[in-house]
Parts: C-alpha cells; structure tokens; sequence
C-alpha cells in the first residue's frame, strides 16, 4: 500500500493474494478481516493446471472506491509528513549462531553429526570485529531464524584453504564480484564451434534471395521477418492474409482443383479395414498439403481477363484488375516417399534439348508448317502411376477428404501421378510416349522427347513423308506459330514465307545489377564471400540468356564463373555489371527462316564452326567453343548466304593442351560431334530412320542415315587443318601423342560420315566469339546476329577497292535498309557501288546477295589497305 503526504486523490493498488484491489482516494477504509477470510480460505487446486496461464495471477481487481472514507474521518495511526525519530527504531541486539566441527574421522562419521551449534548474543552498538587471519578454517557462520521484524547480516562464506591448511586471501566484496562478472564472462561460442562440440544437432539452411536496392537491403536488415514474408507472397499465399474477394477465388481454386481429382479419378476411398490396415502396416502413406500461388496473366490476355472477372463474377479465377489467377494445386510430400532411397527406384525423365527446339523451329520455317504451342492441363493426372507407386495412400487434404466422404483420420488410395511425386515427371513421359506411338508417332533417336508422324501412303524418295513432329519440355509443347507466346512469335519475312523469332527483351528488362556498392565495386581487390554470391547470382542470370538466345554472352559467362570462383577479384565483377548493361542496351532475337534456295529439306547444307582460346583459364586450362549453322546449297560453294543458327557452346577443354594445334584439335573433334548429331536429328525428323531393323548396326546406320544431307567442318587453324588433311607424318605435325590420336580419330569420323573439313578466314569463323572475352573476337558474331549471312570460305570478310573505299559484308548489307528489300533499291544499291569501284568482283556480287536477304551496318570509307585476292576453295 502507498501513502501520500498531501490531502489530495490518488490512485491505490493492492495486491492480496491473486486479487487487485483499487480506490482513488488517499485514505482506504479496507475490510482486512475480510480480506484475510479470503486468503486463508482459499485453496489452489495445483492438478488442475495445464499451462501457464493457470499459474499466473488473474487480470482482475475488486473496486473500493464506494468505501472511501469522509472528510472528516481521521487516518490511524497519525504518522508524521516525513520520517523522524520517532518512527525509525534500530534493533539493539542481534542473535548470532555459532557451528563448530567436532574432531571425528572424516570417512567413518557423518558430517552432520559433528556439527555443533552455538548461539551468541551481540550488541549492536558495537563495532562489527574484523575478520582474523588466524580464524579457524572450519568455522562458519549461519543465521538464527528469528521473527520477521528482526535484522539479520547476510550469510558469510567460509574461507577458502589451500592445500597446506593456511587460509587464503578471501574478498568478502560479493557483491561488487556480482557486478564485475558480466565484464569477465568468456564470449559466446559460435554457431561452427557448438556444432563441433556436440555429437546430434539439426542444422536448417535456406538461400536468402538476393536484395536489389538499397531500400530493399535496408529492409531485410531491419525487418528480416517482413522482408522474406514479401519476398514469399509471389510464391505461396496465405489465406488469413488475404482479403474477403481474394480469398474467395481461392476457394474456387481449391474446388476446382478437387473436382479435377475426382473427374481423373486420381484417389479412391480404401475399400474395406483390410486394405487400411495394409497402408499402416507398410507404412506406404505419404502426406499432402495445399500451394497456393498467383498465376500472373500475359499482357496479351489481360483483355480476356478482364472481361471473365467482370462478366462472371461468381466463377472467376481472375482479380479486378485482370493481373492475377488465383491456383491451388493439391501436392504431396514427395520427400516421405516410402521407395526413395531403393537403388531400383527410378525418378529420372528426359526433357527436349535446346537443339531439339530449335531443329522443330527450322522444320516449321523450311515447310511452312504452323506452330502452335501446348500445354497439357492437369497433366500428371492423366496419367498412371509407375510400378514404384503401384500401392500408394496418402491423407490427402481436407477439402478432397470431405468430397470423398472420409474422415478426418481417414486414407486415400491413389490412383494416378500428383503433383509433388518424385516419380510424376517419369510416369507423365512414359505414359505420353504410349499414347503418341499409338497414334502413329516415333520417337526420335537422340531426342526422347521429340516424335514425328510420317503418312502411310505418301513417299520421300523411298521412305514414308513426314507429316507433322512434336516436342516438349515435360507439360509443355510444341506442334508443327503461337502468336499468343510471350517468347515465341510467328511473322512474315519479306518474301512472304513464315519466320519464327525467339524473343527474350521481357526477361532481359528483369536481370537485376550486380548487388555490389558503386563505392566498393569502383574499388580493386577481393570481393567478400557476400560479393561472390552476388556475382555468380548475376551470372546466372546471364547464363539462361547464353544459352537461349544470346550467344555473344557464352564464353564471358563460363569464363567470368571461373574468375569468381578461383580469383574473387572486383575486377570481375565490374565485367559482369558491363555485360547486364551491353545486353540492356542491345540485346538479339533468334530467327527461323525459310531458305529459298533449298528446294528439299536434303539440299540444306549444316555448317559447324570450332575454335580454341589456349591457356586462358587458370593452371594452363584452354576453353573450347562451338556453333552450328543450317544454309542452303550455296554455303557448299563458299558464298556468303543467309543461315539459321541452330546450337552453340563454351566449355573447358577435358585435357590440358601443349600447343595451340593441340587445342585446336580437341576443339574441332567437339564441333565434329555436333555437326553429326544435327545432320542425324535432321533425318530423323525427316522419316529417314523409320522403320530401323533391330538387327541393324546403330552406330553405322545412323552414320549412313546422316550423309543424306551435306556437313561442313570450319577451323582457321592452319596447322590443326593440315595435320588432319595434308599431313602424314606419326605425329601429324602435332606436339604429343594425345592429340596425334585425336586427329587420327577425327580424320576417320569424317571419312565415315562424308563431312568436309575447311580452313576459313578468322573473320567468318564466328565461333571465335565463344572461346574469349576481348570485344574484337565478337565483331563476328555481331554482324552475323544483325545480317543473319555468313561465309564457309578462306576468302577475307574485308576486300579493297581501288577507289579505297573498304567493302564488307554487314557493309554491302546496310544499302538495303531493314524493311525495304525490294528489286529498285537494290539496284540502286549495285548502281552505286559501280560507281565507286571500276569493277565488281564476284565475291562483291556474292556480298549484295547477302544484302536481299538481311540489313546490317552501313557502306563507310576507311583508310586504305592492301587488296586481299580470294583464295582457298571455292
């Protein structure tokens, strides 16, 4: 209870018991007579406790305040204003005890029954004795419990005696050791050095997704709770989050996808006790759970959108705005598999390769075959089950348990693949493959995931047409476009035939800058492991643009991830950020075309061009690079024509080279690979493997079945081309044996599959922009990104008129501007260049050929130059 000095209102609170009692006057007329009934009469029943809030006192208090005494009424007893003598009383004796030790055998006699107690009556009014060296070291000090009022010292610590029984120095300070022993507490250990020390602990580790902006990062680092709650609202929706309207399409979703189980018949209620007690005693159950995301709506069918969430407002999926739909998928948790760890369990499924995809695009551009793009709704459960999930339970979820009349503690069989099982991806392949082959389709060897149809009475020659072909990448596919496709889009070339372009522009507005200070990434030194993560998250952004569609990032993308890994040096980082903004700035689409001059699908010609960047990476490794081009006949003569680039790749070199002969070697044999794969796909696809006897040597027919259509090999190494072509010595010409071996194994690949190896001028071999990082290797592939024209000859890209005007390819292009390829500009095109130079040379004309097809850079004079003749093959 507290009391004021002064006559006014005041606030009182007493605690009695676990009751609070509250006036607002100063003076408290309180029933104690009834107040201590209570607490003497009520007992706590501790049993009935059953958390903690049982055990903490209860938020409520009675109100006095209608007992509040009168005015006139007089507060006993009359205490002063302040305290004074006569309220402050000092005790005037202090009972002490005093406990000796007996002498006993210590080992024999307890130590309780030698103890023998004292008591020892002081006066307070003397001074407290100091404490005596020579005090007896078994001597201690206890308190006298005496009555409450009665002032007791503090208990005493009994001296601390070393070894030889003398007594050593004792600070009886423990109080101010208390307060220094936070300052002498030894450092936390690490979260490293507690995992060493205990032999069982549950380490959890997640990725923290990269944090963009300053405002960001400030955000994370004050609220990390809220940041990765913002961060998962695009991934997996919470409902209790969400508002009225929102969470009611949701529901829509979550019954939607119920009624797609049941109509597929995806899960079955168990049939009787015997097959429930079977599903527990094989402990085959595995467990299901919501995900509920937002599916974001392509700007082309933002309309459509609209128009469902405002005409059906009670059905739709879709938000007001026409942005979002609502998804929920039942998936199980494919980690609780029963069959994971089997050898024999297999999960694995093949997918459509890049090269496979662009083939299927060059087949729809050279015939003029639709593309349309598909995509298999509730894919996986339209199929069946593999033989590792032939006896299979799950608990499903509520929604589908209530649709199913089971109980809460209820099982379902399953009966076909869901979401979240390891081994859907599997089932959906071999139950797709079983359905196509039995509508007719074959599968591509090669390509597993690529199947052709070929007519039953139409010819080619003397193996059935093909008709149609179609390939995916899991539940998504291609038929032979989509003008709806955020990626793929179907247009008219000049000439009126079909052309695919592959654009990437959405993404690339996407990638982030590299998560690096400008302040630290101007600076030179090594980066922290922080920066390291930034950087090689930048690359893989990077690296998904290198291998769709924009080739000029390959090589710099596998080299720069070397660099980070072994160097760690801000300089490349700097390299990085230049590569998101050269790709900012100027980024390019890939293109199917019709190529006029091949009248069959056999008259196209594939050229595949190999190269080697030597010693450039760290302990003496070399990088190799490759690309493959599709043209027409003419590419066989050495004339620049219109191509399509199909594949490319960077990569390490699998073995450290001596010379740059050795690395070119190594190089070229990869090239040759591709060149052989493309050329076998290509049949393929065109019905030349079909039928294939079983008896049938696969490695010699396919080699066979690929020499229907022409391959070119391109190298400008000359000591790399003659040690395969002209040289006969033991080691042609090259510096160890390894790589002798290698060219012998490349001489006879091409011997066998009739592909033509050519040495080309370093200007057209466009495959020197996948083995370096200097800009002038990329000049190339530049203008054969712009033109689409390129050359499989030994004649230089640049030719001197005597006029001094310098003559290129992307040169010549550039006087028929884009959009506007007809005959009279042409003409005026050649006109012109008449003008400039006393006489064209037939390399010239082959160069404003290159101009009907595709614009590039302008006609610009430069300095003169000696006049280069063409030379090697034509």
């Amino acid at each position: 209870m507290v009391c004021f000095p002064q006559p006014r209102l005041r606030s009182i609170t007493i605690l009695i018991c676990r009751l609070l009692d509250r006036s607002r006057l100063l003076q408290v007329d309180l029933d104690y007579l009834d107040k201590f009934q209570y607490e003497i009469s009520t007992e706590e029943d501790f049993t009935q406790w059953r958390s903690l809030k049982d055990v903490l006192p209860r938020k409520e208090y009675t109100d006095l305040t209608e007992q509040a005494p009168n005015v006139d009424e007089k507060e006993l007893p009359n205490l002063p204003s302040s305290p004074d003598p006569t309220t402050n009383v000092i005790p005037h004796r202090r009972l002490r005890q005093k406990v000796t030790y007996r002498p006993g055998e210590y080992q024999q006699q307890p130590v309780a029954e030698r103890l023998q107690r004292q008591d020892v009556e002081e006066d307070m009014n003397q001074p407290e004795p100091a404490t005596s060296p020579s005090a007896t070291p078994s001597t201690i000090l206890l308190p006298l419990p005496t009555d409450v009022n009665e002032y007791l010292e503090p208990e005493m610590k009994r001296a601390r005696v070393d070894e030889s029984g003398n007594i050593m120095d004792y600070d009886l300070h423990w109080v101010q050791e208390l307060e220094a022993e936070p300052t002498t507490q030894e450092p936390n250990n690490d979260i490293f050095t507690v995992m060493e020390d205990v032999n069982e602990f549950l380490k959890i580790e997640f990725e923290i997704p990269t944090v963009w902006s300053n405002r960001q990062k400030k955000m994370f680092e004050r609220h990390p709770v809220a940041y990765m709650v913002k961060k998962m609202r695009d991934s997996e929706v919470s409902l209790s989050r969400l508002s009225p309207a929102e969470r009611q399409l949701f529901i829509r979703a979550k019954a939607k996808e119920v009624d797609s189980f049941i109509k597929n018949e995806a899960v079955r209620k168990c049939m009787d006790d015997k097959e429930i007690r079977e599903a527990y005693e094989s402990q085959r159950i595995v467990k299901a759970r919501w995900v509920l995301t937002w599916k974001l709506v392509p700007p082309e069918d933002r309309d459509e959108a609209l128009k469902d969430a405002s005409d059906n407002p009670g059905t739709t999926l879709h938000d007001r705005q026409g942005r979002r739909k609502a998804k929920a998928r039942i998936v199980l948790l494919g980690f609780q598999h029963p069959s994971l760890l089997d050898p024999t369990f297999k999960t694995s499924s093949p997918v459509q390769s890049m090269l496979g995809r662009n083939l299927l695009y060059l087949m729809s551009a050279q015939h003029g075959w639709p593309l349309e793009g598909l995509d298999l709704a509730t894919a996986f459960l339209q199929t069946m089950p593999t033989e590792a999930d032939a006896r299979l339970w799950t608990s499903g979820v509520e929604e589908l348990r209530q649709a199913l009349d089971v109980g809460s503690e209820g099982i379902l069989r399953i009966l076909r693949n869901i979401y979240g099982s390891t081994t859907a991806p599997r089932g959906l392949w071999l139950d797709l493959h079983k359905t196509l082959t039995s509508l007719g389709a074959t599968a591509i060897v090669g390509e597993r995931c690529l199947w052709v149809w070929h007519s039953s009475h139409e010819r080619d020659g003397d193996f059935p047409r093909t008709i149609g072909a179609m390939g995916g990448h899991v539940d998504d596919f291609h038929r032979i476009g989509d003008d709806n496709s955020t990626d793929v889009s179907t247009t008219t070339d000049p000439h009126g035939n079909m052309k695919i372009v592959v654009d990437q522009d959405y993404y690339v507005e996407s990638i982030m800058d590299v998560d690096i200070k400008p302040e630290r990434m101007a600076c030179d030194g090594t980066m922290s492991s922080r920066e390291v993560a930034a950087c090689r998250t930048a690359l893989g952004a990077l690296q998904w643009l290198a291998v769709q569609t924009q080739p000029q990032l390959c090589s710099r993308c596998n080299l720069l991830l070397t660099e980070v890994v072994t160097k760690a040096q801000l300089q490349t980082a700097r390299e990085i950020q230049q590569m998101i903004a050269e790709v900012r700035n100027e980024s390019y689409k890939l293109e199917f075309f019709k190529l006029r001059t091949a009248r069959h699908w056999s008259e196209l010609t594939f050229v595949s061009m190999g190269d080697q960047a030597h010693a450039n990476r760290e302990k003496g490794n070399s990088t190799g690079g490759l690309l493959t081009l599709a043209a027409g006949p003419e590419a066989g003569q050495g004339r620049v024509c219109p191509m399509c680039l199909i594949a490319w790749r960077t990569w390490k070199l699998k073995r450290k080279a001596i010379g740059s002969n050795d690395a070119e070697v190594q190089a070229i044999l990869e090239a040759e690979d591709q060149n052989f794969r493309v050329r076998l796909l290509w049949t393929e696809l065109h019905g030349r493997g079909h039928p294939r006897q079983l008896r049938d040597d696969l490695v010699s027919s396919s080699e066979g079945q690929a020499m229907a259509v022409k391959g070119i090999l391109c190298t400008d190494s000359r000591g790399g081309y003659d040690a395969v072509e002209r040289n006969e010595s033991p080691l042609l010409g090259l510096s160890n044996m390894r790589a002798a071996l290698q060219a012998f194994q490349l001489r006879d690949n091409l011997r066998r599959v009739a592909c033509e190896l050519r040495w080309v001028a370093s200007d057209y071999d466009l495959a020197d922009a996948m083995t370096k990082k200097k800009p002038e290797s990329r000049v190339g592939l530049l203008t054969f990104l712009k033109s689409f024209a390129s050359c499989a000859s030994a004649r230089k890209r640049t030719l001197q008129h005597s006029s001094g005007i310098t003559l290129s390819a992307a040169a010549v292009a550039e006087l028929s501007t884009e959009g506007s390829h007809d005959r009279a500009r042409l003409t005026a095109a050649v006109q012109k260049l008449r003008g400039l130079a006393q006489k064209c040379t037939e390399f010239e004309l082959e160069l404003l050929t290159a101009a009907w097809f595709c614009p590039a850079s302008a006609l610009t004079p430069s300095a003169p130059a000696a006049r280069v003749p063409p030379d090697g093959p034509s």
